[in-house]
This record gives C-alpha cells, sequence and structure tokens, in this order.
C-alpha cells in the first residue's frame, strides 16, 4: 500500500519512468549497505527488543511520510530519501523474522511454514494496494501514508505481548567476524551458492514488474490509482492461488518447480508487453502472481532448509540482500531501459532473460539437504584457556599414510579446506615431513580461541563421511598455538 502510493506520487512529481522505478529501488539498495551486519545482529543479540525498536524507528519515519505529503512538502529527492530509511530498517529486521520461523515449526513442516509467510504477505500485497488505490483516488497519498503508520503500531503492540520470541544464544566471536561469517559459509557451501546466484538473477529479471506497472497502469492502460491499486491486487491474489499448488509442485523437485514457476512468470511479462486493455492485462498479471510466489517460495525454503541453525539469520541475511540487491538493481535498469527503448521492450527482455537463466540449471542445479548438527569434535581439553578473543590460533594435526594409501589419503584430506574454512578457519595447508615421507601435518588458522571453539559445535552430520575415514590416518590428538 505505501509502495503504491509512494510511485504513484513520484510518477505525479515527474513523469519520468527513470524517477519511478527508483522508488521501488530505494526501497531495496539499503541492504547492500546493512544486509550483512543484519544477520549478524539477529543471530547475537534477543530478538524481541531488536524488533521492536526498529519497528518503532519505521513509525517515526512512516509518519514524517505522512506530514509530508499532507502539507505537500515532500520532493522526489526527499520522497526517496524516507523510502531509503524504510529501506534500511527493514533489512535490518528480515533476517530476524525469517530467522525466527525455523525455530517455531519442525524441519520437515518447514516448506510448508514458508508458504504460509507468503501467504499472508501476497494477501497483504493484494488487498494492500487495492485498498490504497481506492484511498489515494479519493484522498490522494497522504491517508495511505498514515494507515502504513498505524500499521507498525500493530506490530509493536503484538510484539510486545507475545512471549513467544526465539531466544539466541550469547555469542563469544566478535562482532566482525561475526558479520563475515555467512558470506564465508556460503562460498564454501556449493548448495548455498547456487540458491543466491539463482535468486540473484530471478530477482533482477522479475524486478521489472514492479518497477514498470505504475507506468503501465497509466501509459498504457489509461488507468487512475483505484486502477493500479487493482492491478496489484491481481498480482496479490495470484501469488495467495499460487502458494495452495508448492507442495505439489515441490514434489517434482527444486529445479523443475523453480523450471516451471519461471516459465509461467516470464510468459506473463511476455505477453503483457503486447496487452492493452484491463481484462486480459489482469488475467496476466493473475498468472503472474503464480510464477512470482512459486519462485520466491522455492528459493527461500531451499535457502533455509540448507542453512545450519548457528548461521542461519546470517545466511538468510545474504539471501535477503541477494533478492532485495537484484530486485533494486533490476528496478533502476529497467527504469533505463523503458526510458530509451520503451516499456513493451523492457517487459520482453525481462522474459527473455528469465528464460535465458534456465538454460544454466545443469551448472546450478539445487540439491538441498537438510542439515543436522552432530557432535564431531571433542572440546579441547586445556588446562588454561586463553581469552576468548586471544588469537590467531594455529591448529595442527599429524596424519600418517603408507605409500599405497596415499592418494586416496590425499583425495581425502583435500576435501578438509572447505570444512575448515566453512566452519571459521581463514588459512588452511598441508604439509609433508621430508625426513619421514608419509608423515603429514594439517594446519589451519583461525583469528580467535572462540571463533575456534564455535568451529568444534559447526560440525553437520553429512561430514562425518569424510572424517571418519580419516581417523585410522590420526597420530595423536589436535596441538594449539597461539601467536605471542
Amino acid at each position: 500500500m505505501n509502495n503504491v502510493a509512494a510511485a504513484w506520487l513520484m510518477e505525479q512529481l515527474t513523469h519520468s519512468p527513470l524517477w519511478v522505478s527508483l522508488v521501488p529501488a530505494a526501497v531495496g539498495l539499503p541492504v547492500f549497505a546493512v544486509g550483512l551486519l543484519a544477520g549478524a545482529l539477529a543471530d547475537r543479540l534477543e530478538r524481541k527488543p531488536f524488533l521492536i525498536a526498529f519497528q518503532a524507528l519505521q513509525l517515526l519515519v512512516a509518519l514524517l511520510m505522512t506530514l509530508g505529503a499532507w502539507q505537500s512538502r515532500l520532493t522526489p529527492l526527499t520522497l526517496l530519501g524516507l523510502l531509503g530509511l524504510l529501506g534500511t530498517c527493514s533489512a535490518l529486521v528480515v533476517p530476524a523474522w525469517q530467522a525466527t520461523t525455523p525455530r517455531l515449526v519442525p524441519k520437515e513442516l518447514l516448506p510448508q511454514a514458508v508458504a504460509l509467510n507468503g501467504i499472508s504477505v501476497n494477501l497483504s500485497r493484494a488487498v494492500g494496494p487495492a485498498l490504497g488505490g481506492l484511498v489515494l483516488a479519493g484522498y490522494g497519498p497522504a491517508p495511505v501514508f498514515l494507515l502504513n503508520t498505524l500499521s507498525f503500531v500493530w506490530v509493536i503492540l503484538v510484539l510486545w505481548r507475545w512471549p513467544g520470541l526465539a531466544r539466541t544464544a550469547p555469542s563469544r566471536t566478535s562482532l566482525k567476524a561475526a558479520v563475515w561469517a555467512g558470506p564465508r559459509y556460503i562460498r564454501q557451501a556449493p548448495e548455498q551458492a547456487r540458491i543466491m546466484l539463482r535468486t540473484g538473477l530471478s530477482a533482477f529479471c522479475g524486478a521489472v514488474q514492479g518497477a514498470l506497472l505504475p507506468l503501465y497502469s497509466s501509459q498504457t492502460l489509461q488507468l487512475g490509482p483505484s486502477g493500479l491499486g487493482l492491478l496489484y491486487g491481481c498480482i496479490g491474489f495470484g501469488a495467495v492461488l499460487g502458494a495452495q499448488f508448492q507442495a505439489p509442485l515441490r514434489r517434482l523437485g527444486w529445479d523443475r518447480a523453480a523450471l516451471i514457476a519461471s516459465v509461467i512468470f516470464a510468459g506473463h511479462l511476455f505477453l503483457l508487453g503486447q496487452t492493452r486493455h484491463l481484462a486480459p492485462a489482469s488475467g496476466l498479471l493473475l498468472l503472474g502472481g503464480v510464477g512470482w510466489i512459486g519462485m520466491v517460495t522455492t528459493f527461500s525454503t531451499a535457502a533455509q532448509m540448507a542453512a545450519p541453525t548457528w548461521v542461519q539469520a546470517r545466511i538468510l541475511s545474504v539471501y535477503a540482500l541477494v533478492f532485495q540487491g537484484g530486485l533494486a538493481l533490476g528496478s533502476a535498469f529497467w527504469g533505463w531501459i523503458c526510458l530509451h527503448y520503451g516499456l513493451a521492450t523492457s517487459l520482453q527482455a525481462a522474459a527473455l532473460g528469465l528464460v535465458l537463466i534456465q538454460a544454466l540449471i545443469p551448472w546450478t542445479r539445487l540439491e538441498i539437504k537438510p542439515v543436522h548438527p552432530v557432535a564431531a569434535y571433542p572440546q579441547p581439553q586445556i588446562p588454561v584457556s586463553p581469552h576468548p578473543q586471544a588469537g590467531p590460533i594455529r591448529v595442527e594435526i599429524s596424519y600418517r599414510a603408507e605409500a599405497q594409501e596415499r592418494s586416496h589419503f590425499l583425495e581425502r584430506v583435500h576435501r578438509l579446506e572447505a570444512l575448515r574454512r566453512r566452519d571459521g578457519a581463514y588459512d588452511w595447508s598441508l604439509e609433508e615431513s621430508i625426513e619421514h615421507p608419509g608423515l603429514f601435518r594439517e594446519l589451519f588458522w583461525l583469528r580467535s580461541w572462540a571463533e575456534h571453539e564455535d568451529q568444534h559445535e559447526h560440525a553437520q552430520a553429512r561430514d562425518l563421511e569424510l572424517l571418519d575415514p580419516l581417523k585410522s590416518y590420526r597420530e595423536g590428538g589436535a596441538e594449539h598455538y597461539l601467536r605471542v
């Protein structure tokens, strides 16, 4: 509702497709600045006061937008600035909201829970724009901004009275280390990297719909604000309808579910570029909502199911960064394309881009395996433990492999590098003794003792397939060294 009013106001202030496309960009771009920090804060801080504080800040910004619109003092730059503040607050709280869901439901029910979240979001997307369009048509943008302000009051009251938010254990690592844990994990976990790549590319192409719909409504269909609300409502109701088919669609496999949803969304974009009448446009946007919820739910569920609990909010912050960043960059890009080549060309080029993305599936398959933590490493038995922030720490582990086992051993032990780096190491190496061939020493470095202790708690059940066979080559326990 707020975005509809903001986009419509921007169109009235500037009559420029580029300025209108910057409205969703202003909401999405702040995720680049604070996305990683948001995940670290969500994993470190108590979530209830954290969420309440930022909801209150959003309430204040929404109130400023309301007053500015009421007094006709909003300029294009002021409007973008306030939208950017709302986007910043939203980017800071999204990982905390998303990481709460997996802690409220069993793992096997997570896809249904994510789909249910999608239904609630898209119900608001269906009812909000339609209601916003009606209010906008009758009273202007200020009352719409006021309704958005009041919505934050309701959320704060619910959070204040609700005791069921998941509590997070206090972190022993530094904030800087926590911020980079999510990107580091994704870099060493191919299944997460593939999810992020597919998400970013799909969001970039899909952004054309939200960025250019106000222009399509006013310039192609010649509709007023209530008509724009109707079009947004069609998208939202399509998404609600599409959510009902997510469970059977998911049984076809992650890749097929994403493929079908992407083709549906691409088809609606291509046909929309050739449609100049309200009735067929409404039907196509309904179909687009079905495809959009299919794409978003598939990628979001995959990211959550493949994320371990200890770094879940930080992985989801990267997901939000990739998704919102793709939307923001795509919005600006398709606005520029529209300015120079026209609206129909923008819609059809984005549709072609979505189809081409599907050609990457053989190299970016979504092979999702749920993560199950396991106690694979005992905590080091140290007479006097170093200070948690003492470091760097070097860990040495010795192995012996006979000549006939050498190639088999080396193939396995080199796979440890990705595992060590995934769980906190910033460097890794393997050495062989010159005087005693067959005697190997694995070395890896961590920035602090706290990170090494946490590393012992990050093992996953599937890691045992690699770790257990290497136990027969071990010679003694691990040695720990602290730089002095």
